[in-house]
């Protein structure tokens, strides 16, 4: 005589027995079938069916595997591209939405184009050049509006400067902090965290601008015939200031040549004073060239992506092209910049900070030193107190720190341990003093 067990309590509690099976040869929606083992499902695997196995795994959206036979699930860098569902045949493209392929569904096809948030989007849609032409138009409309009234704007400055400077630093304060909550939020996932939800992704995509950073802003993608990937991006974010520095170099020179007086042209320093907004954004892109993630194909297969973009195999010869280049890079921006800075500010010091003299008078002569006025570079330290004439460098390293370092955490742990935050980045504006106004704030703390 046959008499029915359960599966859960005879075998164990992830079994289950299809209609008519006399085994436990199903597994219970938690868990799938695995070498005969019911196994738990790994996160991104749908859990609202029975009977599931290795090869029959559905993805929520937002994951990726590389075949039917992984049984690693990742999720994706572009949450909008990975619709999720089942891979037939062992092909991963029915994991990406229309215009989208590739490693994690990271490579956008021919006239589609990347946007950070909605992923793979196209190029006919209408908004594709939105932005960059609103952008130009408005660049565009505030030169003529300059060009044709800069006697008169030069006059109401002139009358208006302390109220000028002061609204200019504070407008400084907020593209920098934006600035940070964008690039927080690119390494939120990139170390493994979630999509964060609406409204916040929206404002986030409103307000992207503020990086200042051309290849988010302008849809390469539809000007390629190939995609535009992460190299592309370096070679033109990283390349194209120093060709601007060469060509004002030389401008500066001939008009050197030609003038009479001979006077230099601190093209150097006006340089620095432009890339600070966007060094940030260069040295994340450099930094970003490095860093490369593991993933398993089967259980014998792996391979090597670049975290910051998984179209790019760590493996290719055109991977080992920008490492080099990366690495030069690295020497230029994010070090070269803060050192650049210390030396063009070290030999202002005793104009900045002349020893034995009253610090109220120091930063009344500064206002009239025709030395200081001269050299751009000087700003950055007429913003404090004269003792710390050096804290714009202090400043900077803690942006870079902040916006590069933290892309080699392994995970979310360790990128939320990192001591330095957004609100650190800003502390140094709002403790400024107005000197323009004669007030008197405490000075810049340096915890």
């Amino acid at each position: 005589m046959y008499v029915c067990l359960k599966c859960t309590s005879e075998i164990g509690p992830s079994y289950h027995s299809s209609e008519g099976s006399a085994e436990c040869d199903e597994c219970l929606r938690y868990t799938y079938m695995k070498g005969g083992k019911c196994v738990d499902k790994p996160e991104g695997v749908k859990i609202d069916e029975v009977g599931t196995t290795l090869e029959s795994m559905r993805l929520d959206q937002g994951y990726f595997r590389f075949s039917s036979k992984s049984t690693e699930v990742y999720p994706c860098h572009h949450y909008s591209n990975c619709k999720g569902g089942k891979i037939p045949a062992n092909s991963t493209t029915s994991l990406c939405r229309e215009g989208s392929s590739g490693p994690l569904c990271s490579i956008c096809e021919k006239e589609y184009y990347m946007s950070e948030y909605y992923g793979c989007l196209e190029c006919t849609s209408g908004n594709a050049w939105l932005g960059p032409i609103v952008c130009v138009v408005v660049l565009l409309v505030c030169g003529a509006v300059v060009f044709v009234y800069r006697k008169k704007l030069k006059a109401l400055y002139e009358r208006h400067q302390d109220r000028a400077k002061e609204y200019s630093h504070r407008a400084t304060m907020s593209l920098v902090t934006m600035q940070i909550l964008v690039i927080l939020n690119t390494t939120h996932k990139s170390v493994g965290g979630k999509e964060m939800p609406s409204p916040y992704t929206d404002f986030l995509a409103l307000t992207g601008f503020a990086t200042l950073d051309v290849v988010s802003l302008v849809p390469f993608d539809c000007m390629y015939e190939k995609s535009f990937d992460h190299a592309d991006a370096l070679l033109l974010e990283s390349l194209v200031p120093l060709f601007m520095l060469g060509l004002a170099m030389l401008y500066a020179s001939a008009r050197k040549l030609r003038s009479k007086a001979g006077k230099g042209r601190k093209v150097l320093s006006a340089w620095l004073s432009m890339i600070f907004l966007v060094l940030p954004v260069i040295s994340r892109r450099v930094c970003q060239s490095f860093k490369c993630d593991t993933f398993n194909v089967d259980e014998s297969t792996e391979v090597r992506y670049l975290t910051a973009d998984s179209g790019i195999d760590c493996s290719s010869s055109r991977y080992d092209g920008m490492f080099m280049f990366a690495c030069l890079m690295v020497l230029l921006y994010p070090f070269g910049c803060p050192l650049l800075l210390f030396l063009l500010l070290f030999k202002y010091r005793r104009n900045l900070n002349p020893a034995g003299k009253d610090e109220d008078d120091v930063i009344k002569e500064r206002k009239e030193d025709a030395i200081l006025a001269q050299d751009p570079v000087t700003s950055f330290s007429m913003l404090y107190r004269p003792r710390f004439w050096g804290f714009e460098i202090y400043n900077m390293i803690r942006r870079l720190l902040l916006t590069c370092a933290v892309l080699q955490c392994e995970d979310l742990a360790q990128a939320c341990l990192n001591p330095t935050r957004s609100t650190r980045s800003t502390e140094s504006y709002t403790q400024r003093t107005q000197h323009t106004q004669q007030i008197t704030l405490p000075a810049p703390y340096i915890t």
